[in-house]
């Protein structure tokens, strides 16, 4: 009774398989086999149309009825068509696990695969179950396959039949062999359904590209003084082509960059309508670089204004102490100490100036 109060049961379509703990042999703790039995229901449950019946609803079956009811009446019971037994048991340095799909109705083994690694642990026990689990359905549940999706532009929204949307790419999908139906989510881009068919045990890849929705750009480059000039014109960072010119653009794009040979831009964000022509003035200013360029020339010239203006001071202090004097070969004092203050007064102011000081 213990042992089928572990019992759990996936539901596959109208199948219904119960998966029993895995045996764990001499070398192999109890705990990694739990662990392994719960990946494998894990991976039955990821089949299309799987659902799982919980150890609650096992229990509460069970006080109804014995354990060979559970088996040997399906209909009464669980309604369970086969049942998986498996094992994972450890013989020199190999790891090797065993699973086997037993058919209850016909008492035989409908399937089977097993995996032996050499020197492996229980990371790569776990990294083969999906494979295992895949090789042994395959041979006796509902047909299934693999779908896997990417989109030009990338990460585009993608549906497959009535599943939640999802970004691209789709990496092997697991959907039950048949026809599917993927629709794109993007609202960028038009509607695209696509119809699909996935055959039994078919990994298809497919790429889906949806049309753009586009709006008309007409972009006009001028100087400040109106005139039309050759430039580049970008939206959201993609190369529209030489301006001016008239382009079509994705009616989802928002910024508009405009550069010239010069270095002047325009940069603005800009507001398109599907099927619609809209028209933009790119007004060029001068980069950031060039405005820096002209204010670092200006700053120069004014800073050699004031060495300038210093040396001409110093200059003056040099003709005021070497000049004649007077007639009556007397000089004011006041001329006396013009010399001086010029020597001084020179080279400071001169030095302020190149430092900045008066700006």
């Amino acid at each position: 009774m213990t042992m089928w109060l572990a019992l759990l049961v996936a539901a596959i379509g109208s199948t219904e398989v119960a998966v029993m703990p895995l045996s764990a042999t001499e070398g192999i703790e109890k705990k990694t086999a739990d662990a392994l039995t719960e990946a494998v229901v894990a991976e039955l449950r990821s089949l299309p149309g799987v659902s799982v019946v919980s150890q609650a609803d096992i229990q509460a079956m069970l006080a109804l009825e014995k354990q060979r009811d559970l088996l040997g009446c399906s209909e009464i019971a669980l309604g369970v068509d086969f049942l998986v037994l498996g094992s994972v048991s450890l013989l020199g340095e190999s790891r090797m696990l065993h699973l086997k799909l037993v058919d209850i109705k016909r008492a035989s083994v409908a399937a089977q695969s097993d995996r032996r690694l050499r020197g492996a642990s229980v990371d790569d026990l776990l990294d083969a179950l999906p494979t295992v689990v895949s090789e042994m359905a395959i041979k006796a549940l509902p047909p299934f396959g693999w779908l896997g999706l990417d989109t030009v532009p990338p990460r585009l929204g993608l549906r497959i039949d009535d599943e939640p949307t999802v970004k691209a790419p789709v990496a092997s999908h697991r959907v039950s062999a048949g026809v599917h139906i993927v629709t794109t989510d993007a609202p960028c881009f038009k509607p695209l359904r696509l119809e699909l068919t996935v055959n039994q045990g078919q990994e298809r890849q497919e790429t889906v590209q949806p049309e753009p929705r586009l709006a008309k750009l007409e972009v006009q480059p001028k100087t400040p003084d109106g005139a039309l000039v050759q430039a580049e014109a970008r939206l959201d960072g993609e190369l529209l082509g030489p301006a001016p010119g008239t382009f079509e653009a994705s009616a989802c794009g928002k910024r508009l960059e405009v550069l010239a040979a010069d270095g002047s831009s325009y940069s603005a964000t800009v507001a398109l309508t599907e099927g619609r022509s809209t028209t933009v003035v790119a007004l060029l200013l001068p980069s950031a670089a060039a405005v820096a360029a002209v204010e670092d020339s200006q700053r120069f010239w004014r800073r050699l204004a004031w060495i300038g203006v210093g040396a001409l001071l110093v200059g003056g202090g040099v003709v005021l102490d070497v000049a004649p004097a007077s007639a009556d070969n007397q000089r004011l004092d006041v001329l006396d100490a013009a010399p001086v203050v010029l020597y001084v007064g020179g080279p400071v102011l001169g030095l302020l100036g190149a430092l900045g000081v008066f700006e």
